[in-house]
Formats: C-alpha cells, sequence, structure tokens
C-alpha cells in the first residue's frame, strides 16, 4: 500500500474540512463558555432543535420533520432537554387536545447566553478576516443553508437575514453539509460506515499512527479512539501494526480498503462542490473556500485553541504508576497530561505525587 495519495492528501486539506474544524471550536467554546455559567448537561446536537425552539414552539411531528428524522428519534434526542429543565410542553392554542415543545425559562436563558458568546466568537472572525469579508461569509453560509434545506431555512419563500452572524451559522451549514456526503459515501458501498469514523480516518499518519497521538490529537480519551478503531478493524479499513520503536504498543493504518473508502468520499465531496458551484457560482464558491481557509490559518489570532483531552481513570493511574516508578511514561500520555494541566501544573502534580509517597522532588 502507498504511504500517501493524492486522494488522502484531498481528504485531509479542503474546505468541508475547515469549515468542520472551525464548526467545532466555535461549538465547543460556547459550551465551554456556558458550563461556566452554570448550564449543565448540554451536549452538541441539542444546538439542531434548540435552534428551532428558539423560533416557536413545535408540535412534536413538525419538530421531527424539520429535523428530517423519525418522531421516535426526535422524542428521544428531546428527552436529555427535558431532563435538563431546557423544554416544556405546552398546550397548542389551535387545538386544546394537542400539545407543543417550546423552550422553558431555563431554555430561554440558555439561547441568550449562548448568543452572547457566538457574538464575541463572531467579533474575533471580524478582527482575523475584515468584517466585509466576514459579512460574505454570513451571506453566503445561508444561500448554503437555504440550498440544503437546513432546518429553519428549509421554506421556499426563506430570505436572506444581513444581521444573522457567521458563528451561529457554521453550525448548521456543517451538519447538513456532512450529512449530505456520509450518505454520498454510503451509497458507494460504505453501508455501516458513521460519523465518528472520521476521528481515526481523518487523522491517521501515512506511515501508521498510535492510539495515544489520535486521541491527543482530537482531544479525546484513548478509549475512545480505540472504540472507533476496533469498529474500522472490524470493517476492515484499518490494519495494525507493531511499533517497531516500542514492541509493546501498535500502530494503525489505513488498508486497501481503506484507502478505497477514502477516494470515495473524495469523489463524493468534489459531486457536492460541483453541485454547490454550479448552483451558487464558482467564483463565490472560491471566495467562501479562500475566506475559510483565512480564518483556519493564524488560528491563535482568533482565540482557536484544540480542547483539552479527556483522560480516563485508567490514563491517570499509569501516569501516576510511572511518575512513582521508573518514570519512563507513553509520550502521548505525557503530552496530553501536559495539555490538560499545563507545563508547570504537570511539575506541581509530579512534585506533589512524590511528596506524598515520600519521595525526594527534582
Amino acid at each position: 500500500m502507498p504511504p500517501t495519495s493524492s486522494a488522502l492528501a484531498r481528504f485531509r486539506s479542503n474546505p468541508l474540512k475547515q469549515l468542520n474544524a472551525l464548526s467545532n471550536d466555535c461549538e465547543q467554546r460556547t459550551m465551554q463558555c456556558l458550563e461556566t455559567q452554570g448550564f449543565t448537561k448540554l451536549a452538541m446536537h441539542f444546538s439542531a432543535p434548540m435552534s428551532l425552539l428558539g423560533q416557536r414552539p413545535h408540535r412534536l411531528t413538525e419538530l421531527a420533520q424539520r429535523l428530517a428524522v423519525s418522531k421516535q428519534l426526535c422524542l428521544q434526542s428531546l428527552r436529555p432537554l427535558s431532563d435538563a429543565g431546557y423544554i416544556s410542553r405546552q398546550t397548542d392554542p389551535s387545538d386544546k387536545r394537542a400539545k407543543l415543545i417550546a423552550l422553558s425559562k431555563a431554555g430561554k436563558d440558555l439561547i441568550t447566553a449562548a448568543n452572547t458568546e457566538l457574538s464575541r466568537i463572531n467579533q474575533g472572525y471580524a478582527k482575523k478576516i475584515g468584517a466585509a469579508e466576514l459579512a460574505f461569509l454570513s451571506h453566503y453560509t445561508q444561500r448554503l443553508c437555504i440550498e440544503m434545506a437546513v432546518p429553519g431555512f428549509d421554506h421556499p419563500n426563506t430570505t436572506i437575514d444581513d444581521q444573522l452572524p457567521f458563528s451561529l451559522l457554521i453550525g448548521m451549514i456543517n451538519r447538513s453539509l456532512h450529512h449530505q456526503l456520509m450518505q454520498d459515501t454510503m451509497a458507494r458501498g460504505h453501508p455501516h460506515l458513521q460519523m465518528a469514523h472520521g476521528q481515526v480516518l481523518a487523522c491517521l499518519d501515512p506511515l501508521g499512527s498510535s492510539i495515544g497521538e489520535l486521541a491527543l490529537t482530537n482531544g479525546v480519551s484513548s478509549q475512545a479512539i480505540s472504540r472507533v478503531a476496533r469498529q474500522l478493524d472490524e470493517l476492515g479499513y484499518i490494519e495494525r501494526h507493531i511499533d517497531p520503536s516500542d514492541g509493546r504498543s501498535q500502530r494503525l493504518s489505513l488498508s486497501e480498503a481503506g484507502l478505497t473508502l477514502i477516494e470515495d468520499a473524495v469523489s463524493a465531496m468534489e459531486t457536492l462542490e460541483k453541485r454547490l458551484q454550479n448552483r451558487l457560482g464558482e467564483t463565490q464558491f472560491q471566495r467562501f473556500s479562500h475566506a475559510l481557509l483565512q480564518l483556519s490559518n493564524g488560528e491563535s489570532d482568533i482565540g482557536i485553541t484544540p480542547p483539552p483531552p479527556t483522560l480516563d481513570s485508567k490514563e491517570v493511574l499509569r501516569y501516576v504508576s510511572a511518575q512513582l516508578g521508573d518514570g519512563r511514561t507513553d509520550k502521548a500520555l505525557e503530552n496530553a497530561i501536559k495539555k490538560r494541566l499545563g507545563t508547570s501544573g504537570q511539575a506541581q502534580l509530579n512534585a506533589l505525587l512524590r511528596i506524598a509517597v515520600g519521595l525526594p522532588v527534582g
């Protein structure tokens, strides 16, 4: 299997990948801000139903239709929102026998707080690429939302609102575009593909990657990456090899079937890009792509930083054991601890551990 391919390079670097990275960062930063304000039990998938309910109350059937899911799946997705107290049911004034799903007081407060943070993020975007270019991004993204029939933009008479910030729109269009890509890729002979598989597929080094490296790149636990890798292994998309530098570890790489999957995914992406260029104009699409690239580059200028990695208890105990033993720590785990605590915080943790068991510090 060749170590590189043009399809793999295209898969890893393209406008939709940049859109996805910006969207994830925007939503993660917003959630972190909301959690500091006391809003708990949040999840990324809340944003779609909450944005629709923020417009007005909906009947369950209508909400399911606009979210393009079954009533049963819609009801399941709403249960955590109800348990957290963000939505409630009220009588439909047009039919006393029917119920409407609406935002509760806490839900309205959540929307207000989220909009405030999204506005702050949008200001950072404007500093990065300029107000005029950001206004174009908002306008063009709304056209994309209408083209893709994104919930909230799925009516024929939807008009462009120049006051809507790009930071509010980015998550909605990102989910819609990647859902379309997923469906198109599955139709090319990959019926068991899942969105979570991209965490591994998009980050695999051509020469192989360890579980720890993939976890660090995605800002998640090694346990989470292991689950995804196991699924991809069972589907035949990746191969496992003994790490030549450490016989106890394995490295993951794409199999021949995995490279075929990447080629099919790129083909689906290029088909979608051509559709958007034909419908909305090639020049406009290129401008959109360039603006995304500008936002993605120099990320520190607008405060984009990857989230601290999640560490499960086994990883932490393994790190502690190494510090109290011979000091040999898996490099990826050591980097994850450092990213979570910072260099000084990591040094303080090491010192405290040694003091706790009576070992010399330094």
